[in-house]
């Protein structure tokens, strides 16, 4: 079978790419993938505590955990105890992250945009289906 063939591997070099592309154009911001995607998530939804964040990126809390630690330590999140349950906190954006937010946004909008260049509309729609059921299917 011809290696361009195999799904694993068209997967595996498309998301290279992607990352390679995004973390380009986060360097000055000295973010990665994952750490744009936490702020994205937190610019979407507003405070959140660790277990949200790690539910909607699909991701373990521990492996989150070190990220959003990582946010902190940059100063682009803040954590504080939750009003409603003492035992949790809630992950918040600060002036800074909420000042970068929207160019974040622009850069990740931007490289979607270029990975799709030339397909049709009808072609994107169709590959967001595809895509989708394949991660339904991986996951039951």
């Amino acid at each position: 079978m011809e290696r361009q063939k195999v799904m694993g591997y068209l997967f595996s070099q498309c998301s290279k790419s992607y990352k390679k592309a995004i973390n380009q154009e986060l360097e000055k911001y000295n973010l990665t993938t994952v750490q744009c995607g936490v702020i994205r998530i937190l610019k979407h939804n507003g405070e959140l505590t660790q277990v949200e964040i790690a539910e909607i990126y699909s991701s373990d809390r521990a492996s989150i955990g070190s990220v959003i630690q990582k946010l902190i330590d940059k100063g682009y999140l803040k954590k504080e105890l939750s009003d409603y349950d003492k035992r949790a906190y809630v992950v918040s954006l600060t002036p800074q992250a909420l000042e970068i937010a929207e160019e974040i946004e622009k850069i990740s909008i931007g490289i979607e945009e270029k990975a799709l260049r030339g397909l049709s509309q009808i072609e994107i729609d169709q590959f967001y289906k595809t895509l989708g059921q394949i991660n339904v299917n991986l996951n039951q």
